[in-house]
Parts: C-alpha cells; structure tokens; sequence
C-alpha cells in the first residue's frame, strides 16, 4: 500500500502547530510566574525596609519618640470624636423613640376621648334614673337599693377617671435597686390573699436582682393578676390556677404570667391592650393599656398570646435602666 502525501503533510502540520502553542502557553506561565515572584520580592523588600526603619528610630534619640506620641494623641482625638458622635447618634435616637411614642399616645387621644363619653356616660344614666326613682319612692327599702346602686356607680366611675389619670400621665421612673423575685413573690402573695380559690403562686428563681422602677412593676403585676382572676370569674373555672414565672438570662428579665382561664378571642388577641378595650360588663379597658405603656418606658416588650389552657402574657425587661 502507498501513503497518501497530503495526509501525512496534514498530520505533522498539526503536530508542529500543537507544539507551538504549548511552547508559547509555557512562556506565558513562566514569564507570570516570574512577574509574580517580582512583585511578592517587592513587598518582602519593602515590609523588610519598614521594619529596618522602626528598629533604627528606636535606637535613635527622643525626638522620634515624641512624633509617634503626637500620632498617638492624633488617634486616640479621633477615637474622642468617634465616641462622642456615635453617644450624639444614641441620644437621637433615643429621642426619636420618645417622640415616637408620644405620637402614639397623641394618636390615641381620639379613641380615650369616645371611650371617655361612651364609659361615663352609661353610670350617668344609672345614676340619675335612680336619683329619679328615689325622689317618687318613699319606701325606705327602694330608697336604700337606690343609694347602693348610686355608690356602686359612682366607684364604677372613680375607676374609670383613676384609670384615665394613669393613662394620660407621664411615666416617670425612680430607678432603685430591686429583686424581680421578690416583687413577683409579694404580688402573689397579695392576690392569694384576695382570691383563696384560685391556685395562684410563684414559679422561678429565688433572686433576680436589677435596678427597676419596683411601684411601676407592681402596678403591671397587679394589673395582669387582676386581668387574669377575672377571667376565671367571668367564665366560671373549675380549677382555675395562674403561675407568675420569671427568669433573669444575659441581662434580660422574663415574666410570664399564665392562667387556664380559656385564653383571648381572635379579636382580644389584636386589641387587648387598646383604650377601652374590654369584654367585661364592669371592666374599663384600660388595665392592660397602662400596662403596655409602663413596660415600654420601661424599655421592654409586653406579648400577648393564647396557649392550650389559656392566656399567656409576656414581659421581657432589662435588668438595669439607664
């Protein structure tokens, strides 16, 4: 057989230009190895010079000593005003914060004011047809329920307007050294005294020491006990308990208070903590309002939610205010 020349001219062109291209992709690599190890010599020359230098100024006499001291005052100066704009940020905002909520409260002027005609206006009426009853009466028995239900009344409306006070005050803090436990314990302690018949009690730890506003703290206390027992009242518990639970982690302080009192309806969970909210025939609506607005000037967190049995309401507090 004869070999074909143009096949195998083809071949060893090809061959020839292969070899070509790895020779040339050879030299790029080497010349860019070399362009590299170049450039990392530099550096190395350079760190070494610099290092070279500073060992040579401490050698050297005082003056350069006191050049670097004056770069050093240059940084901790810049250091100053780095601390003093970022405390000049915290202070607006936390300005912002305070203004904010002041707006929330000015936006709820609106509803206290509907609340205010609406709940005052009921024990009125009451209130003067019993007056009227009395004046046509002369029996002394009607003319007593009449002046029962007239003081009855009356209380009724001193709560509203107590409420109303505790509402629309500013909230200021007396910070003091304070034990988380031992409020929690006394608030118990105080409304198992008033209610016997249901299992009220304390379940945490034995110290949580924190700089807190204490009477504040006890007012939200009072405020979710008392939300709670009237639950159990208005629904009639079998074997109504709430357990007061707190526990102190990284310098925040928990407070749950739970019940088995049936827990809130769908729309108690949105707007539990509104002006005038209630679902009790004698309730103001404005216990769990304060609340809230004691634990944000208290910088913390109020959370409101249902679980198997009941209500679980929340607080999550820091345990030292500035």
């Amino acid at each position: 057989m004869r070999r074909i020349p143009g096949a195998e001219s083809d071949r060893r062109r090809e061959l020839l230009w292969s070899a070509f291209g790895f020779g040339l992709t050879a030299c790029v690599t080497v010349l860019f190895a070399f362009f590299v190890l170049r450039q990392v010599g530099a550096g190395t020359d350079a760190v070494l010079n610099r290092l070279t230098s500073m060992e040579s100024d401490l050698d050297e006499q005082p003056h350069p000593a006191n050049v670097r001291l004056a770069e050093f005052h240059r940084v901790l100066d810049g250091l100053d005003r780095l601390t003093a704009a970022l405390r000049g940020q915290m202070a607006r905002e936390r300005e912002l914060q305070v203004r904010v909520r002041q707006s929330e409260r000015l936006a709820a002027i609106g509803q206290l004011a509907a609340g205010v005609a609406h709940e005052l206006r009921n024990p009125l009426a009451t209130i003067r047809l019993r007056a009227q009853m009395a004046q046509r009466k002369t029996q002394e028995e009607l003319t007593c329920q009449g002046t029962a239900v007239i003081l009855a009344e009356v209380d009724r409306l001193d709560a509203i307007i107590e409420r109303l006070l505790d509402f629309s005050r500013p909230i200021h803090l007396n910070l003091i050294d304070t034990d988380l436990a031992v409020l929690c314990t006394e608030a118990v302690l105080r409304w198992r005294a008033r209610f016997p018949n249901v299992d009220i009690r304390y379940i945490g730890e034995d110290r949580i020491p924190a700089i807190m506003d204490s009477s504040r703290l006890n007012q939200v206390l009072d405020n979710l006990l008392e939300n709670a027992v009237h639950q159990h009242e208005d629904r009639h518990t079998a074997e109504p308990w709430i357990y007061v639970r707190c526990r102190e982690h990284n310098g925040t302080a928990l407070i749950l208070v739970e019940d088995n009192a049936g827990g809130f309806s769908a729309i108690g969970l949105q707007s539990a903590t509104e002006p005038f909210f209630t679902t009790r025939a004698q309730g103001t609506g404005l216990g769990l309002a304060i609340t809230r607005e004691i634990i944000h000037a208290l910088d913390g967190s109020l959370t409101i939610a249902n679980k198997a049995e009941g209500a679980s309401i929340q607080i999550q507090l820091p345990t030292r205010l500035r």
